[in-house]
């Protein structure tokens, strides 16, 4: 069964309004299948909780910070990585679970969460997953999906379309985790 969001996520926020971020920048990547509507996403939740950081006394957040989407510079940190959901999957790559199990390691897995932001009718809700390793990890239909960079290859004869080399074989060099998400 897909992650639900009415079940599980427990803090929305819709228009302009903001919650506290949970306790505890992004990586411009050529794979992200819509940078632009993401990165639109990252930067209008960017100044929500920027307003609240402020409205708080606390220390201003920072976006695109090291591969991190936005960066409360806290000690240590609270990172919150950026997803917009107008599908119904989730795309965590490999760099953003490896940065979620190193916060687990330090005994801070809350200081890591994901904002999934669904943009609908005009407003913006957002689902926050305080714990994404504890909380997905019961996700039926997770998948991984591997990945390869882009390998250009040599130049085409002149006047000929015979293929001017062999695929190359290598091994996959990262991998995302596949999230189905159920959005009723």
């Amino acid at each position: 069964m897909p992650y639900s969001l009415k079940k599980w996520f427990f803090v929305i926020i819709k228009a302009n309004a903001i919650a506290p971020p949970p306790p505890g920048g992004g990586n411009k990547s050529p794979n992200r299948p819509h940078p632009g509507k993401g990165m639109e996403a990252q930067h209008w939740l960017f100044n929500e909780v920027k307003k609240w950081c402020q409205d708080r006394d606390l220390p201003t957040p920072f976006e695109e910070q090291e591969k991190e989407d936005i960066t409360i510079p806290l000690n240590p940190s609270i990172i919150i990585e950026v997803k917009r959901i107008k599908g119904a999957t989730v795309f965590w790559s490999q760099r953003q679970i490896e940065k979620a199990f190193l916060y687990k390691k330090e005994g801070y897995p809350q200081k890591y969460t994901i904002a999934l932001i669904n943009p609908n009718s005009g407003t913006n809700e957002v689902y926050w997953v305080i714990n994404p390793l504890s909380q997905l990890q019961f996700v039926d239909g997770r998948k991984i999906q591997w990945s390869w960079l882009k390998q250009t290859g040599k130049n085409y004869d002149l006047g000929s379309w015979d293929q001017p080399e062999t695929p190359p074989q290598k091994i996959a060099d990262r991998y995302s985790a596949v999230i189905p998400l159920d959005t009723d």
